[in-house]
């Protein structure tokens, strides 16, 4: 590579970085501008206007992706061991398996209990499939 070159690609950065400056500082403003407008104007279509909102809501950081991840005793999923994993699905089966209350009907037949289903096991002794 030349001397040129080099000088050419650090100037193609720079201009990038100037752009992604301007599109954080003025491009985030008319962003918001727009969707507010299109939020307040009676005449937008319903889901313009809800795509608007949506965007309003990203910007404000209230739909962030971190904000929604459940933690596991302060641990993210991905961090879990293949036990804690264990141990977490068999609450959730536990959760799932509980009868929701529903309104009793006067003279109504209560139906039977289901059994209880065993815990989805996540790393098999043995793999599915397999042929002894």
């Amino acid at each position: 590579m030349s001397e040129f070159d080099d000088d050419f690609d650090d100037d193609e950065q720079m201009r990038r970085a100037a752009i992604v400056r301007r599109a954080k500082t003025e491009g985030i403003e008319v962003a918001y501008e727009t969707a507010l407008r299109v939020c307040k104007d009676p005449k937008s279509p319903a889901q313009a206007q809800s795509n608007a909102a949506r965007t309003l809501l990203q910007i404000g950081g209230l739909l962030e992706r971190a904000d929604r991840v459940q933690q596991f005793e302060g641990k993210n999923l991905a961090e879990l061991t293949g036990e804690e994993l264990q141990a977490e699905i068999a609450k959730a089966t536990a959760r799932r398996a509980r009868p929701r209350q529903q309104p009793a009907r006067v003279g109504a037949a209560q139906p039977a209990a289901e059994p209880e289903k065993p815990p989805i096991e996540l790393f098999p002794e043995k793999p599915v499939g397999v042929f002894e």
